[in-house]
């Protein structure tokens, strides 16, 4: 799945950047997937599930359980 040329024609597509990051988890690569969820946030605050990733993201990274 390559969800650049939907970013390149619109950067604040927010679902695919959600995308994005969900491609990242897969991958295992967590930073890069917080980093895309958080844009998504931005555009579209109303992402709940989004936003418990994110913060789930962020304290992993950080070293704390939830």
């Amino acid at each position: 799945l390559d969800l650049r040329p939907a970013l390149s024609l619109e950067p604040r597509h927010f679902g695919a950047l959600v995308e994005l990051g969900l491609v990242y988890l897969a991958l295992g690569d967590e930073k890069p997937a917080l980093r895309a969820f958080d844009a998504a946030l931005k555009i579209n605050p109303h992402l709940s599930r989004v936003r418990v990733q994110a913060e789930a993201i962020r304290h992993r990274i950080a070293g704390t359980d939830l």
